[in-house]
């Protein structure tokens, strides 16, 4: 099928560089902790920092990183730095049991953990400025059921099925949200056939989980923003 529409609709990384350029001091995120919110460019700046780090890992495209974070604002940064090094991530609940956990990272082969130990090292990391451009067919993300009954099943979400979630939502006439949604369904069996390995649940990322309030992907702008590292 004809996915060329996909060439018309934004990566979700210049959308947020646009906004925080525009915006830098509007809250993006809160959580129970953060009842003020993170404003786009703190967010700007910490995801810059997780780039940074990735990068001097050697950390690109269609590497898969585990993210496992306490619930909050932090995981949607993780995901957002993950996603200006081009890489792929997976979240798992720091509540998890240790084996559940170890058997995504092997299944995923997650080539670093995000967890509080590394965030805090990450916070005192140089940030760097900009993001990668991934392809659409290049791993994003990664979504686990509970294995409640058996081993967790995992599907592969393509950074294209990003941009069909974006699409469908955007579309106002019934004809073309009929059309696009089918564009987004044959992408998620392509992509699901790809490994059966990988997990589900594209619209997810797309709000940027739970904890997001009106938040979408994210990138940077021309020059990383900076804040107090002691404030985070």
């Amino acid at each position: 099928m004809d996915l060329s529409v996909l060439s018309n609709v934004p990566y979700c990384m210049d959308a947020f560089a646009k906004w925080t350029h525009e915006m830098p001091d509007l809250p993006m995120l809160v959580d129970d902790q953060h009842y003020k919110g993170w404003t786009r460019a703190r967010i700007d700046d910490l995801s810059a920092r997780i780039y940074g780090y990735l990068k001097r890992q050697g950390i690109g495209t269609n590497d898969f990183v585990m993210i496992c974070l306490p619930r909050g604002i932090r995981p949607i940064v993780a995901m957002m730095g993950v996603w200006k090094a081009g890489a792929a991530f997976v979240v798992v609940e720091d509540t998890y049991a240790p084996d559940r956990i170890e058997l995504i990272k092997l299944d995923c082969g997650c080539k670093l953990t995000i967890d509080m130990d590394l965030w805090e090292q990450i916070k005192n990391e140089e940030p760097l400025a900009g993001y990668e451009r991934p392809d659409d067919h290049d791993a994003a993300f990664a979504v686990y059921t509970s294995g409640s009954t058996g081993r967790p099943k995992g599907v592969l979400h393509e950074f294209g099925d990003i941009k069909l979630d974006a699409l469908v939502a955007n579309l106002r006439t019934p004809r073309l949200r009929t059309r696009a949604s089918s564009f987004a369904t044959t992408s998620r069996t392509r992509s699901t056939s790809r490994t059966s390995r990988r997990p589900s649940s594209a619209r997810w990322a797309t709000t940027l989980g739970p904890t997001s309030r009106s938040c979408t992907p994210a990138a940077s702008p021309p020059t990383a923003c900076t804040c107090p590292a002691s404030s985070w």
